[in-house]
């Protein structure tokens, strides 16, 4: 990790800016790989099995790949285009679907799911960000309710923004992170080891929004955050 020059954050704020072309492939709603290489560092051992269910670019694999031997096993329903050998074609939102019997021992499951409606259109259809509001939010009760009566992973890692809808007069619509704690909560089965600070850069900013926000008095949107669930037992 030092050689790639990824820098380790010992504390529960993990500001970091830009994406690191050198894991994973171009797609809609990629993170910063620092995010990853964090969060599996404090959170799994080497040699551990990761499972990601909603593997989009194949960051997460990419850096268990380089790290002491970490083990990770991909999943989607609609597999990135370069990298259909490597991801199963999966909907862990599907609750006729049992979950593989080789990810049922794993240590984390890595969760980046679709942030609400940012980047709808570029999800497509069958993503849950076409989903109605309450739907979305069950969708995270049915998903971590599956998790844990079908197998024995021992903690999620969830990454997900606020969605806020305020301004543009759809109130109703609005999503914060306790609302996905709420959902994921309702069953007693996880409960929250640690909520980590992962603000988007302000480098997606550009002056002339800036100064329009202050002049119409409003927020802009940063705030994301990566919550650690572990199993009740």
């Amino acid at each position: 990790m030092r050689a790639l020059k990824i820098s380790l954050r010992p504390y529960d704020v993990w500001n970091f800016s830009g994406l690191d072309n050198r894991f994973g492939i171009r797609c809609p709603g990629q993170i910063p790989t620092d995010i990853v290489f964090n969060t599996l560092y404090f959170f799994t051992k080497p040699n551990d099995l990761v499972v990601d269910f909603m593997a989009g670019s194949g960051v997460v694999k990419d850096v268990c790949d380089i790290m002491n031997g970490r083990r990770c096993l991909m999943y989607y329903i609609n597999p990135v285009k370069g990298r259909e050998h490597e991801i199963t074609r999966y909907d862990i939102t599907d609750i006729n679907q049992q979950i593989p019997e080789e990810v049922r021992q794993a240590e984390l499951f890595f969760f980046d799911p679709p942030y609400y409606k940012k980047k709808e259109e570029e999800y497509g259809t069958n993503s849950i960000s076409s989903l109605i509001r309450d739907e979305y939010l069950n969708t995270f009760k049915t998903i971590t309710d599956k998790i844990y009566n079908q197998t024995s992973i021992k903690k999620i890692a969830l990454l997900v923004s606020d969605y806020d809808d305020e301004y543009n007069g759809h109130s109703e619509e609005n999503i914060f992170v306790w609302d996905y704690v709420n959902a994921i909560m309702a069953s007693g089965q996880w409960r929250v080891h640690r909520h980590i600070h992962c603000p988007l850069s302000t480098q997606q900013i550009q002056p002339f929004q800036i100064e329009d926000y202050k002049k119409k008095r409003q927020l802009q949107r940063l705030s994301r955050s990566l919550v650690i669930f572990y199993r009740k037992v």
